[in-house]
């Protein structure tokens, strides 16, 4: 009889003797798989998949290749497990809707490995999540106490359901999707009259329970149980939970074993988030905290990876991520998530966090991404492991980078908070503004303003083009009170007193020799019977010498300029004139 021992060790020897007598592969030190013709020490003809590497957390460095093709330690990658402000909601939920089967209601989820459990009153079902957003039902419903399911916990190849009571019934985990019913447990400290759930997490071998048990005092506890045999949970300790004047608020549970951090949440109170010290033996660090702004104050369900917490509000429609990496005691609001439908649960499995529902017509599961694809790293001891490539969770300015490349918007535009157009730029630099197909070099849809305007240069002829859409400007009429001067007219006068550029405006009135030049403006003007004493003129010398240029307005329709040198000596000047009237 050939027992399936001695057929492994029948297929040793074969694969051993082939490649001895292939030759080729064992004197060229090339290794094939999936191919016959390798070129390389290891030539892979597929996927490589690598199981059980761990999280170098903030001392991961990414691969480098040196020109020579060796493999060494390159930049250190980001400490965070995920991309925080970045994370997006998938826009179709991965599971929806899903009927109920034997189960009258859903209560409750859970995730372990790629697997995530959703437990109902009578059975669990499991889904394979190694396509994260198209899972698999991994097998066929099983079964568990009637009833007594209302929440869940999945460690070590065990499964723990607990009630709203004192009833903790272990399952094993004979495969991922079958559940073997192993025992109960009685969750009831001595003294206590009763016992009422609260919530429950696992971290490592630990498993914390926190509860309101009557006769106790105070009244609310968390409860640590050592799951080294895990199927005989060891209460270890209880820890008083801090409470407000003793009343009874909903406790929530998270535990990050990346951090070595368990969380608790006291519904209700500004000051509702606690940081506790685990695994073996919970301390409190923190009892009170600031008020964030979009931090939930009754938490439904709670859950944290690597320095991020993923909370569900009571309203059961956002998910609220709170960034707890760089101080577990101030944990600072990264963004709220809205979700389409109401949610009761939260769990992650690699880069996506998990929410699930359910009505009295079935289930649904959405999927929010939380964390880039992963990549290769070295931890500092040198061993290959994996980490999320990630940014920052804070929100990023972008004011604080030096480009070294384009930016490429592609079909897409630069829009202010919460808008949907804004900016946008052609292939060509064609701007536009307000449209996404802009026609000329600036092209706005919309009203335009423009407040304190100043031109420079020449004014060039048929720079602004009027249309139907495009209004003509007009002088405005004078107007009394405080108000900016307009200029009226402006000219340009020899030192002989000639007038540049022919004019039918003005005239100037200049004797040989004497520095006074009277300008003398005609009835075309305008001017020809206006007192000019309220006039303001602005008087520029021509030529390099310095002097001065003075003037006054005696008779109506006239000015009357006199020029000097430095040093206040008459001198005949050239000079341009402009006027300004209110």
């Amino acid at each position: 009889m050939t027992t399936p021992s001695t057929l492994l060790w029948w297929r040793m020897g074969l694969l051993l003797v082939s490649l001895l007598l292939s030759g080729t592969a064992a004197l060229a030190q090339h290794i094939g798989i999936s191919t016959n013709a390798p070129t390389q020490t290891l030539d892979v003809n597929g996927n490589l998949r690598v199981r059980g590497l761990s999280n170098p957390g903030r001392n991961g460095r990414l691969l480098s290749v040196k020109p020579d093709g060796t493999l060494t330690v390159g930049d250190t990658l980001g400490g965070l497990a995920g991309l925080g402000a970045s994370s997006q909601l998938l826009p179709a939920p991965v599971l929806s809707p899903i009927p109920l089967g034997n189960n009258t209601y859903y209560t409750d989820e859970a995730a372990d490995d790629r697997y995530l459990y959703l437990l109902g009153n009578k059975e669990v079902r499991v889904y394979d999540m190694a396509r994260p957003t198209q899972p698999t039902l991994a097998g066929p419903p099983s079964a568990i106490v009637p009833n007594r399911g209302k929440r869940l916990v999945v460690a070590n190849g065990y499964a723990y359901v607990f009630n709203f009571t004192d009833t903790l019934d272990v399952y094993q985990l004979t495969t991922p999707t079958t559940f073997a019913f192993r025992r109960t447990v009685i969750n009831r400290p001595p003294g206590a009259s009763r016992t009422a759930y609260m919530d429950i997490a696992v971290s490592g071998n630990y498993l914390y329970y926190v509860g309101y048990f009557p006769g106790l005092s105070p009244t609310i506890k968390l409860l640590t149980y050592d799951l080294t045999d895990p199927a005989n949970p060891t209460l270890l300790n209880m820890l008083d939970v801090p409470n407000s004047q003793g009343e009874v608020r909903p406790v929530q549970l998270a535990a990050d074993e990346q951090t070595n951090t368990l969380y608790a949440h006291i519904g209700g109170y500004p000051y509702s988030l606690y940081q506790l010290a685990a695994p073996g033996n919970p301390t409190s660090l923190r009892t009170t905290g600031p008020l964030s702004v979009t931090s939930p104050r009754l938490v439904e369900k709670m859950g944290a990876l690597g320095g991020m917490l993923y909370q569900i509000n009571i309203d059961h429609v956002h998910l609220h991520i709170l960034n707890v990496s760089g101080s577990p005691a101030a944990p600072q609001d990264l963004v709220s998530i809205p979700i389409p439908t109401r949610v009761y649960d939260v769990d992650i499995i690699g880069r996506y966090a998990y929410l699930s529902g359910s009505t009295s017509g079935g289930y649904s599961v959405y999927a929010v991404q939380i964390a880039a694809p992963s990549v290769l790293a070295f931890d500092p001891s040198g061993n290959i492991s994996t980490q999320s490539a990630v940014l920052p969770t804070n929100s990023d300015n972008l004011g604080n980078h030096t480009a070294v490349q384009n930016l490429n918007l592609a079909s897409y535009q630069l829009v202010g908070n919460g808008g949907g157009s804004g900016l946008s730029i052609s292939s060509s630099g064609q701007v536009g503004i307000g449209t996404n197909t802009p026609a000329a070099t600036l092209d706005v849809n919309g009203a335009t303003r423009a407040t304190n305007l100043t031109a420079t240069d020449a004014i060039q002829a048929a720079t602004v083009l009027a249309s139907t859409n495009v209004q003509t400007f007009a002088v405005l009429t004078p107007a009394t009170g405080s108000h900016n001067m307009l200029v009226q007219a402006y000219g340009s006068i020899g030192s002989a007193g000639n007038a540049y550029g022919s004019t039918d405006n003005y005239s100037v009135n200049h004797t040989p020799g004497s520095n006074t030049y009277r300008i003398r403006f005609t009835p075309a003007s305008g001017l020809g019977t206006t007192v000019l004493s309220a006039a303001v003129v602005n008087l520029t010398l021509y030529g390099a010498n310095p002097g001065f240029a003075t003037y006054t307005a005696t008779e109506s329709g006239s000015i009357d300029v006199t020029t000097t040198n430095a040093n206040g000596q008459a001198a005949e000047r050239g000079f341009s004139f402009t006027v300004y009237l209110p």
